[in-house]
């Protein structure tokens, strides 16, 4: 599963973020395929999934590599036990604060 993060970009305007609809993420064990939001930097990083409660339900570590010209992370992530409906996709680099991402579960 390929999810594309670039359009999630992290902006120094105060012009609120385009309002995008949620990735989708199957009820399954995946390869996770990230294409990080632009200006994101090769190196470790943690992914988790919280499912609609807020509870952490996936988790993983993972190195980012920058393949042309896009920092792409890739890991195997496990969502068979993981609830429907709306979550979210939280990723950092490691120390560094997490970025949330809106995900429905399916």
């Amino acid at each position: 599963v390929t999810l594309d993060l670039r359009k999630h970009s992290v902006t120094r305007s105060d012009a609120p973020a385009e309002d995008l609809p949620p990735l989708v993420l199957p009820r399954a064990k995946v390869t996770l395929t990230l294409l990080l939001p632009v200006g994101s930097e090769a190196g470790n990083y943690e992914v988790r999934v919280l499912g609609s409660d807020g509870g952490e339900a996936a988790s993983a570590r993972a190195g980012a590599e920058i393949r042309d010209f896009v920092t792409t992370l890739r890991t195997l992530v496990d969502l068979e036990t993981v609830g429907l409906g709306t979550g979210s996709l939280q990723l950092r680099r490691s120390s560094e604060s997490w970025q949330t991402f809106s995900v429905r579960l399916e």
